[in-house]
């Protein structure tokens, strides 16, 4: 995804009349790509012999021109009048430089930090199966109505999404409402039948609890007393 929006920021940053332009093949002086106006923090060194994801997001910016600074960001400092100061801390011992640290003005930066979900105590203790990425971790949601490991539990937000997007939340909202709904009418079709069966209503009930530990059913806002929302 950072590859994705360094390119798109590089195709911004062109005129008009060379949005389109793809860049040339070849790695010679004369079919080289002219230098980009993006550059790449990466916030450190990275490792491109022991990481393919690596190796191949840094030939992707050398085939685009974008120059790629792999310094460790010290801190960022908003100009008076525009743009943002990024002051980088300098390998001294490989570069010409006395100066520990450096400065370069920039007219605007991008930045996908990590997520994590805000309330991890309240996953652990319904036991929720989550997963892990670059962009950090998230409950693990099965389409379409973002359902999780627990039965009658539903992952909306930024916390059922690998990637962090308002977009996205917003939409799982709706997902999700359409999933407690389902549930809890196959619940009710479930009470019905046992007791069109002959079995009591409150027998159903505590099976129903035993089943999924009257989590799911209080955590989906369904009573079980009635068994509807």
């Amino acid at each position: 995804m950072t590859i994705k929006l360094l390119t798109t920021a590089h195709f911004i940053s062109l005129p008009p009349d060379r949005a389109h332009v793809i860049p040339p093949s070849g790695k010679g002086s004369e079919t080289s790509p002219p230098k980009s106006k993006v550059t790449f923090f990466t916030n450190g060194p990275l490792s491109p012999s022991d990481e393919p994801s690596h190796a191949n997001a840094l030939e992707i910016c050398a085939a685009y021109g974008i120059t790629v600074d792999q310094r460790k960001v010290l801190k960022l400092v908003p100009d008076s009048k525009e743009g943002v100061h990024i002051h980088l801390a300098n390998d001294i011992c490989a570069s010409k430089t006395p100066n520990p640290t450096s400065s370069i003005h920039l007219g605007w930066i991008a930045h996908k930090p990590p997520t994590e979900p805000s309330v991890p105590d309240l996953i652990s203790q319904l036991e929720l199966e989550t997963s892990n990425s670059p962009f950090g971790s998230y409950l693990t949601a099965t389409p379409p109505f973002n359902s999780t490991s627990m039965p009658g539990v539903f992952a909306c937000g930024d916390t059922g999404v690998m990637m962090a997007h308002v977009t996205v939340a917003m939409s799982t909202g709706i997902a999700c409402a359409a999933g407690v709904l389902d549930w809890c009418n196959q619940k009710d079709n479930q009470i019905a039948l046992e007791i069109w069966r002959g079995r009591g209503k409150r027998d159903i009930v505590m099976e129903l609890r035993e089943e999924e530990g009257g989590t799911a059913v209080d955590g989906t806002g369904c009573s079980v007393e009635d068994g509807r929302t």
